[in-house]
């Protein structure tokens, strides 16, 4: 999908025809001619499914090595709240950089994202730093270092077995020595491999500070608390680091451009009992 461009969209739309990509469509769509529907983006084709005519918008469409389509007019969207969905940009722009990295992140901004996702784990000396999971031999280049290979070790981490370089074994200036790779190399490039370091907390916290100066919306964050009860058991609780960060940063109150996540109950409740910051209960599919 991210290697379309604007006309290799549109001629998969011409083909199919947005008559057979929907189940069923609405009378005003029905009177169209085919021509018109070829033509229509996707939001305007549901508006008419559903005889709402009002509701369609003008596509605009911009394509510089890519696609980028917006739209001429704001309408009401099937949200809770009316309000078009956020975009998050989950593990950064991470199909075509090494996810959690700040070239990630920073590409994802530029391509629209409006909360950047960091999954964080905690190193030895309680610094949060953002990694897919605390395992961290299939996002860096630990395995390359002999001077860690000591550190190798099996462990149980919510349940199950885990062996490889763990992220609480490691001082942050160690972490700072590795960097970072492409966690899936069959399905994405690994063109990046190399580049960059782990990013802290702290350091996505300045980026967002720097690219939201002079914003009228901020882009936020949207944290995720990896394994808290693992971390919790070594001493290394994530809510301390996390909520004095936040703050540090101005992020106070409910209508701060901040979620925090967790698959964990009782994580969230320890972090509720603390903060009142937008928290969400993430669920397994």
């Amino acid at each position: 999908k991210a290697g379309l461009d604007a006309e290799r969209l549109q001629s998969w739309i011409d083909a199919l025809g947005w008559d057979k990509l929907l189940n069923k469509s609405g009378t005003t769509f029905r009177k169209l001619p085919d021509a018109q529907k070829d033509g229509l983006d996707a939001a305007s084709a549901k508006a008419l499914m559903l005889d709402q005519p009002a509701m369609i918008r003008r596509p605009v469409v911009e394509a510089a090595g890519g696609i980028s389509v917006g739209f001429s007019a704001e309408v009401h969207m099937a949200t809770l709240s009316g309000e078009p969905p956020i975009i998050i940009a989950h593990r950064g722009a991470s199909g075509e950089r090494p996810e959690h990295t700040l070239a990630s992140y920073t590409l994802a901004i530029e391509q629209g994202a409006d909360f950047i996702e960091p999954d964080l784990v905690l190193t030895k000396d309680g610094v949060l730093v953002a990694r897919h999971e605390n395992e961290i031999s299939e996002t860096t280049d630990v395995a390359d270092h002999p001077e860690f290979a000591d550190r190798k070790a099996t462990k149980t981490i919510d349940g199950s077995k885990v062996t490889g370089w763990f992220t609480e074994d490691f001082m942050l200036t160690e972490l700072k020595t590795l960097r970072a790779r492409e966690r899936l190399p069959k399905l994405r490039s690994t063109e990046y491999d190399g580049q960059f370091d782990i990013p802290t907390f702290e350091e996505i916290l300045t980026l967002l500070a720097e690219v939201n100066r002079g914003r009228d919306k901020p882009i936020g964050v949207y944290p995720e608390t990896k394994h808290p009860s693992h971390f919790i058991a070594i001493g290394l609780p994530h809510e301390a680091p996390l909520l004095a960060l936040l703050d540090r940063f101005g992020y106070r109150g409910r209508k701060a451009p901040v979620y925090i996540q967790s698959f964990e109950v009782r994580n969230l409740m320890d972090l509720r009992a603390k903060s009142d910051l937008p928290l969400i209960q993430l669920m397994d599919g």
